[in-house]
């Protein structure tokens, strides 16, 4: 799977890039060989982080989500 990775206000850093990886790594076990791509993009907002995720599957499936945390943990 591509990973395409952003970061808005903040710097992607090896540490978050294995995150982020070990994180899709169980969409991509539970999805086997149907996820094409995923755009992940990370910013910081005041005190909280957002995560927005898109990925492409197979035959034109589009799953998107967002997420907010305290920390990126």
């Amino acid at each position: 799977m591509r990973l395409l990775l952003t970061g808005r206000q903040v710097e992607i850093t090896p540490t978050l890039r294995r995150l982020v990886d070990k994180r899709l790594g169980r969409l991509e076990r539970r999805f086997d060989e149907a996820l094409v791509s995923a755009q992940c993009v990370l910013l910081r907002e005041k005190n909280r982080f957002v995560v927005d995720l898109t990925v492409h599957a197979r035959q034109d499936h589009i799953l998107t989500g967002v997420g907010t945390a305290a920390s990126w943990n």
